[in-house]
């Protein structure tokens, strides 16, 4: 009737591809001067161009514009907030924002079917190194230099196989993008370091002191668009600082009769100031979202207080109730109004680097460690050999402000008294306000209960590590030998005092699985496993830390040479 027909959008077929060609083109000079013996300068630069062709969103995919047209027509959008739906089931029509939002028809507000078809990124890159020897026993070592890395290439844009890519981009929306082009630029650093290099006279004993110094320009950051497949992208949001000094004190000589050592120690300081994206958001914005959402629920909100910044602006007017009235004549009472509002994350803050910007359950560790030392200790008597040495770690910082979610009060069909043991089993997060919009928070994120806070970025503090080693080498003759190597003699790490600890662990993030969420208020008594927000962490994606306690191994190797 009235020319309906069928049109068929899709082929079932779907999957992410990166059709984006990289090519890179590079340029180095370099000229050493001596103006005496004891002064050498090393003086150059080199010359990047990083150039990508980008694959055309639009061309070969007939039904793609269908799919942005009916995105655009279903959904509401706000800065940094992910677009919800303005579908009213009840009414079965599209239905009017929530506060805050626009609908995404708007201009400037909608997802648009944009890419260029390539982008070039030239950066010069000037250096300078020198060596100035003042005597034999004494030598001083300085550099600085601009250095750059290619921004990630399949990160300049989102392309699937299906003809709904809109879907695909609904989750890089909160971050400022409403096309399928991500500009990434290289991150450029500004890096400084001096070395001073003593032998001490007349003892077999010398020292190296070098403090450094890194200043770098849109670092890039890296988020998780889908936690669940593990997909994630770069961006450049920082601007970081990393300084700090390496320490060397050598005595004796391991090749000869004796007793030598070798003792290290690197103090290094990294911190990153997330800077806005494209429309002013922050990555941080998302962490104030949840706590502003949190805040809104209790005491303190209610009444003339929800136009104040941490309450929402009025985004989420109407929480603060000590009672909800839910459809069907469900009575259910709001948890939260009794709790005290929390502070909101700080914008301009400095905070230690982590590897993933945290996200709903998910990517709750940082990868800076500020302390780190190692003693090789060696004893050589003719053909016999032995090498204890001991490294410790301080660890590194985590903790998320999304890491404990709490139920809908809205969102429940039954009374949570009703079922005390699972007191937020009927509230599925999603709920019509009495404007008719559709609300899908989810959950609601809630302060740590054991910090009695929402956990920033890095107020957490990984355990410290030891572990001793030992290698044992005797020449049986002039052809063969036989090393001994015993790894983990003592292995620990040493807790911090957090409810969650276990002597087997030495780092911590999110629960196991990576998108596993905690009991919250869900449970009144939950299993172990859900207890807590934080559990031990072995998934280490660029990380690369052993996550725990190791096992004693001992090996032994024959070696014959012919």
């Amino acid at each position: 009737l009235a020319g309906a027909h069928w049109i068929m959008t899709e082929d079932g077929r779907s999957a992410q591809v990166d059709h984006i060609d990289p090519y890179f083109t590079s340029l180095a000079f370099t000229d050493v001067w001596t103006p005496s013996d004891k002064l050498l300068v090393n003086l150059g630069a080199r010359v990047d161009d990083f150039r990508y062709d980008l694959n055309n969103t639009a061309q070969g995919y007939p039904a793609r514009a269908f799919w942005f047209n009916a995105f655009n027509n279903e959904y509401c959008g706000a800065p940094a907030q992910d677009p919800v739906s303005r579908w009213n089931a009840a009414t079965g029509a599209f239905g009017p924002c929530p506060t805050g939002y626009k609908p995404m028809t708007d201009p400037g507000v909608g997802l648009v079917n944009s890419v260029p078809g390539s982008l070039s990124q030239w950066v010069v890159q000037p250096r300078i190194a020198g060596t100035y020897t003042l005597g034999p026993d004494t030598v001083l070592r300085a550099s600085a230099g601009k250095y750059a890395r290619a921004a990630s290439t399949s990160a300049q844009e989102v392309n699937v196989v299906q003809q709904d890519l809109p879907t695909q981009l609904a989750p890089f929306y909160r971050l400022g993008y409403h096309t399928p082009f991500h500009l990434n630029v290289p991150d450029e650093s500004d890096n400084f370091d001096v070395s001073w290099e003593q032998r001490i006279k007349d003892t077999p004993l010398s020292f190296k002191i070098s403090p450094f110094y890194r200043s770098t320009r849109n670092q890039v950051q890296y988020f998780a668009t889908d936690p669940a497949t593990g997909v994630g992208t770069g961006l450049n949001v920082g601007t970081q600082h990393s300084s700090g000094v390496e320490i060397s004190l050598q005595g004796g000589n391991l090749a000869r009769d004796g007793l030598s050592f070798q003792l290290s120690y690197t103090y290094t300081e990294s911190k990153i100031k997330y800077s806005q994206i494209s429309n002013g958001v922050s990555v941080l914005d998302s962490f104030n979202a949840a706590i502003e959402q949190f805040n809104s629920y209790t005491q303190a909100c209610a009444g003339a207080a929800t136009n104040a910044q941490r309450c929402g602006s009025g985004a989420y007017a109407g929480n603060a109730v000590p009672v909800f009235h839910n459809p069907g004549g469900v009575t259910v009472e709001n948890p939260y109004y009794g709790d005290a509002a929390q502070p909101l994350i700080d914008r301009n803050g400095w905070y230690t680097t982590y590897d993933f910007i945290p996200s709903a359950f998910n990517n709750a560790n940082g990868f800076a460690v500020p302390d780190v030392a190692t003693l090789i200790l060696s004893y050589k008597h003719r053909r016999f050999s032995v090498t204890p040495n001991v490294t410790y770690s301080a660890g590194s910082f985590y903790g998320s402000p999304l890491s404990w979610g709490g139920y809908v009060p809205q969102s429940c069909t039954q009374n949570p008294r009703l079922t005390p043991a699972a007191p937020g089993a009927s509230c599925d997060g999603e709920y019509v306000t009495p404007s008719g919009a559709t609300q899908s928070p989810g959950v609601i994120f809630m302060p740590d209960p054991y910090t009695g806070r929402f956990d920033s970025l890095g107020s957490l503090r990984q355990p410290w590590q030891l572990s001793v080693n030992l290698q044992a080498n005797y020449e049986i003759n002039a052809r063969v030998s036989l090393t001994m190597i015993a790894s983990n003699l003592f292995n620990a790490c040493f807790q911090r005092g957090y409810a969650w600890d276990d002597s087997n662990f030495c780092m911590y993030s999110n629960l196991p699985s990576n998108i596993l969420a905690p009991a919250g208020n869900f449970l009144a008594a939950p299993p172990v496993q859900l207890k807590y927000p934080y559990g031990p962490w072995s998934n280490q994606n660029e990380v690369g830390y052993t996550a725990v306690k190791q096992p004693f191994q001992l090996t032994f190797d024959l070696n014959v040479r012919l």
